[in-house]
Parts: C-alpha cells; sequence; structure tokens
C-alpha cells in the first residue's frame, strides 16, 4: 500500500475572519496618513519663518517615517491564516532515518542545574 503525500496532509491552512477587517482598518490609517503628510507638505510650503519651516520639516520627516512603518507592517496583516498541523503524519509521509538532526541547548543562569 503506498500512500501519497495528497492523501495525508502535513498542515491545512484557512483564511481568518479578520481579513476583511483588517483591510478597512488598513485603508482607514493609510488615508489618515495621506491628509497628515498632506497637512503638513501644505505647512511646508506656507510657513513664513525659519524655526516653523523646521519644525514642520521635522514634522513631516517622523510622518514619512511612520507611514513607511505602517506599509510594511501592513503585509504581515493583509491575509491572515489559521493552520493545523499534523505531526502524526509525518511518520507516514517521510521514513524517520531522513529527519533532520535537531540539537537542543538548554542555557541557565544557575550552574549547578
Amino acid at each position: 500500500m503506498s500512500t501519497t503525500y495528497d492523501e495525508l496532509p502535513l498542515h491545512t491552512h484557512k483564511p481568518s475572519r479578520r481579513t476583511t477587517v483588517n483591510c478597512l482598518f488598513a485603508v482607514v490609517h493609510l488615508c489618515a496618513i495621506l491628509a497628515l503628510l498632506y497637512h503638513h507638505a501644505l505647512s511646508l510650503l506656507h510657513s513664513k519663518t525659519l524655526p516653523s519651516f523646521f519644525i514642520t520639516l521635522i514634522l513631516l520627516i517622523s510622518d514619512s517615517i511612520l507611514a513607511f512603518m505602517f506599509t510594511t507592517t501592513q503585509s504581515f496583516r493583509m491575509n491572515p491564516i489559521h493552520r493545523i498541523e499534523f505531526p502524526e503524519n509525518l511518520k507516514k509521509v517521510v521514513e524517520e532515518s531522513n529527519f533532520p538532526a535537531l540539537d537542543v541547548f538548554i542555557c541557565t543562569a544557575d550552574p549547578d542545574k
């Protein structure tokens, strides 16, 4: 009796219900960040004194960094999934001699343990 990988799944995954909520959250916050950047750009163009120019420039740079951080973290939240693993099927698909070696090192602060 030969078993194939299709008959014995090692894991399954299903999309999370939070996907639409996460996308809506991203769109709302993206609009807010764009409005904030637009406001700072207009304030920068209409600044009358040198200190207000530098303060607005610093705010524009910091909000640009915020926008970059927001877009990079949103990539992980766009399509969340839930996985269910079946480790008992691993021995049926791959022989135990082909398992990779695993070294475990446990470091403790107490030298007597």
